[in-house]
């Protein structure tokens, strides 16, 4: 029987923030066979979760934030040898490949390895990784009958959009991927 790693980063910041992670835990109770946790504030996002991806046993690791709730579907619903998996995320942006949630088989992240550290903040991560994961061959699937609420959308976007973080992350996947990866990596 195939074994279900969820890794959370979590930044615990208030009460609000845990009741969420709450929320969310009891959401997919029993689902997984593993729970990582990462806490760690002095790390960005990327590194947090790259920590966690390593830290895990299963044959399908699953990456959340921690700030969601399953609403329709399990987990066992995204695991796919083949491909990568998301759901449908319900708040925020539907792009195909979305840092909110995603599960990849073991052998699919031994291949394709961590997230590049190498934005400000963590938004065009998910982009970067999007593009990773094709790079190395793979195919990223979205199972629209597994869906995913996010009660606060955008909430890093929007402060990197005021501090101007945005548009330099924006620069930096294009340097890296060229211009036509932004086509390859909109919302759908």
């Amino acid at each position: 029987m195939d074994k279900i790693s969820l890794v959370i980063p979590h930044l615990p910041l208030d009460d609000h923030k845990k009741e969420l992670l709450e929320k969310l835990l009891i959401s997919m109770e029993g689902q997984y066979d593993e729970l990582i946790l990462m806490t760690d504030k002095t790390d960005c996002l990327a590194k947090e979760i790259n920590k966690g991806m390593a830290k895990a046993k299963g044959d399908y690791i699953m990456v959340s934030n921690d700030d969601l709730t399953l609403f329709k579907g399990t987990l066992k619903d995204l695991c796919d040898p083949k491909y990568v998996t998301v759901p449908k995320v319900v708040g925020g942006f539907d792009k195909l490949f979305h840092g909110h949630f995603w599960c990849m088989p073991r052998k699919i992240y031994e291949d394709v390895g961590s997230i590049w550290e190498g934005y400000d903040g963590f938004y065009f991560d998910d982009c970067d990784y999007n593009m990773q994961i094709r790079s190395k061959g793979y195919e990223i699937s979205k199972r629209e009958d597994v869906i995913i609420l996010h009660p606060n959308p955008a909430t890093t976007l929007k402060q990197l959009h005021k501090e101007g973080r945005e548009d330099t992350n924006k620069q930096r996947f294009i340097e890296r991927w060229g211009d036509s990866a932004l086509d390859t990596v909109q919302a759908r």
